[in-house]
């Protein structure tokens, strides 16, 4: 039966062009990271009077160790580093609302292209017209960007925000030794929770939330296994000596992201195929589906 799936799984791939379609969704994440970046450096500006200071120097190593990643040295040096440093000091509601709108634009041509694959996915016939389709795409996009603001200064700063949390505000040591222990199993919990939210917001007919629980298990597995084998990639493809080390990060980016939109369709299609193998297991069994046929609407 697995194998089956499995199957199935692969030959939906291929017949849906996810490959394509992941292209086109990893190039507006592409265009919609500049102005998400401008977004958060204006917000991380106010960390401090929040977490103290001490936290705001931690999100702030952390944002310029990120960027360095995939920025020349010397546009870090000349350019990047001073402009956070003076976010940080000050936050910036300009940058924030200037930010805000370019990152709408860029992140909802991406939510609508996904929005899109995941009807395909679904065989699913689009129920909402273009203004509704727009509006949702929006609103998933604004939602979606106000989880990151929130979210993203603990993933950069890690395990190691208890400590510096506690430090600032005179908690117990038990609270830093609790949030290096739990960080990794509730990120990836909640990880997971959050695509399966992501999933079930996109699909243009109704499904239970659970239904959506194992495409998100499968795109989180994908996403581990795919961070592991693009480094090791780089490290063969852009080691020293290499002609392409000016172009290494744009390319490992771009992969990057190629690679997290291919991960999340797939899980979409899993999700679809388990819902038809599901609906199919039940009509044979003479039992009363739950719901209607995936391909047809509300379910």
């Amino acid at each position: 039966m697995r194998d089956r799936l499995v199957v199935r799984l692969i030959r939906s791939a291929g017949r849906h062009r996810l490959g394509g379609i992941a292209a086109e969704l990893a190039f507006f994440l592409l265009l919609s990271i500049p102005p998400a970046i401008l977004i958060f450096a204006g917000f991380a500006g106010y960390v401090g009077k929040v977490f103290g200071t001490s936290a705001q120097d931690t999100l702030r190593r952390g944002i310029v160790n990120g960027l360095g990643t995939f920025l020349q040295p010397s546009t870090m040096r000349d350019f990047v580093r001073p402009a956070v440093d003076d976010l940080f000091a000050r936050g910036r509601a300009d940058i924030l609302s200037v930010g805000a709108l370019l990152a709408l634009w860029s992140a909802s041509r991406a939510t609508n292209v996904f929005m899109y694959a995941m009807d395909v996915a679904h065989g699913t016939h689009e129920q909402r017209v273009g203004w509704r389709r727009r509006l949702v795409a929006v609103g998933v996009t604004i939602a979606g960007l106000a989880f990151l603001a929130v979210v993203l200064p603990f993933i950069l700063a890690g395990p190691r925000l208890g400590r510096v949390i506690a430090d600032g505000t005179a908690l117990p040591d038990s609270f830093a030794t609790a949030w290096r222990i739990l960080y990794w199993p509730v990120a990836a919990v909640a990880g997971v929770a959050t695509l399966a939210i992501v999933y079930r917001l996109a699909l243009s007919r109704r499904s239970r939330m659970r239904a959506h629980l194992p495409g998100a298990g499968l795109a989180a597995v994908l996403w581990i296994a795919a961070a592991f084998g693009l480094r090791a990639y780089a490290g063969v493809a852009f080691g020293k000596g290499s002609a392409f080390g000016p172009l290494a990060a744009p390319i490992i980016l771009l992969l990057w992201l190629y690679m997290i939109a291919l991960a999340v369709l797939l899980g979409a299609e899993l999700n679809a195929e388990t819902a038809r193998s599901r609906f199919a297991n039940e009509r044979a069994g003479g039992a009363d589906p739950a719901g209607t046929d995936p391909a047809d609407g509300e379910g």
